[in-house]
C-alpha cells in the first residue's frame, strides 16, 4: 500500500501519473491520469491532465496549495 504524502502544486511535474481519490472534471475516482502540460497562469498553475483513453481536462491550481499524493 502506498503512503500518502502531501505535495505542493508547484512541485507537480509533466509526466507524473496520479490515481484519483475522487471524481474531478471529466475523470472518475480510481482512474489514472498523467500530467500532459504544466504552465504558470498568473498566480495559478494550469495543469492539463490526460487519461489512458486520450481524454484531457484543464485544471487551475493555486501554486501554494498542498495536495495528497
Amino acid at each position: 500500500m502506498k503512503k500518502i504524502n502531501e505535495i505542493k502544486a508547484i512541485s507537480i511535474q509533466v509526466g507524473q501519473t496520479f490515481t484519483l481519490s475522487g471524481d474531478i472534471g471529466k475523470f472518475k475516482k480510481g482512474e489514472k491520469v498523467k500530467v500532459k502540460e504544466k504552465k504558470m497562469y498568473g498566480d495559478d498553475i494550469k495543469l492539463v491532465l490526460i487519461d489512458s483513453q486520450g481524454v484531457t481536462d484543464d485544471f487551475y491550481l493555486d501554486k501554494n496549495d498542498d495536495f495528497e499524493q
